[in-house]
């Protein structure tokens, strides 16, 4: 499940690159958790690949986040 939500997480992000990994982090993740824990998923890109740009695709990366998580 957590694979599907990365995958179309991903395909949100229509980019031309793809990412290099996908982590599961978090307390639910590394068996410290309690009732309010969660599951974190880290979709990693190799900044290198764009230069110049990558403050640019870090800000797209945050915002594209942030409405994926509200929607």
């Amino acid at each position: 499940a957590l694979l599907k939500i990365a995958n179309k997480f991903k395909e949100t992000l229509k980019l031309p690159m793809q990412p290099d990994d996908i982590y599961f982090t978090g307390s639910e993740a590394n068996y410290n958790y309690n009732e309010n824990s969660d599951i974190d998923v880290h979709l990693v890109y190799d900044f290198e690949q764009v230069g110049e740009m990558a403050e640019i695709l870090s800000k797209y990366l945050q915002s594209a986040k942030r409405i994926f998580n509200d929607s």
